[in-house]
């Protein structure tokens, strides 16, 4: 009989070693699905962030280079109209010394 004892005894002994180490395993899996869920986390806000960079160097090199052909388009207008300007000088000049003659 006492050897039956002994036996539920060692029985529940392993039953409590196992129940134990089930639970250190079940712990060391939840701080490793934690770790993991944080690296995960962080990779995706570096990514982002990453993401976000190209974004806004997109557009800042497309906003150069728009700001460029409207200095460019208003310069070549400017060189028009000062041309423009620069005829009519001209005629103005020759209209005043006409009138300034036809006085004297």
């Amino acid at each position: 009989m006492q050897d039956v004892i002994d036996k539920i005894k060692d029985a529940e002994k392993q039953a409590e070693e196992q129940k134990l180490q089930a639970q250190k395993d079940a712990e060391r899996g939840a701080a490793q699905a934690k770790s993991h869920g944080k690296k995960l986390v962080e990779d995706t806000i570096a990514k982002a962030a990453e993401k976000s960079e190209a974004l806004v160097r997109q557009a800042e090199e497309k906003a150069q280079a728009l700001a460029a052909e409207k200095v460019a388009a208003a310069e070549k207008e400017a060189g028009q109209i000062l041309e423009i300007a620069e005829s009519r000088m001209d005629q103005a000049a020759r209209m005043i010394v006409e009138r300034i003659v036809d006085q004297i």
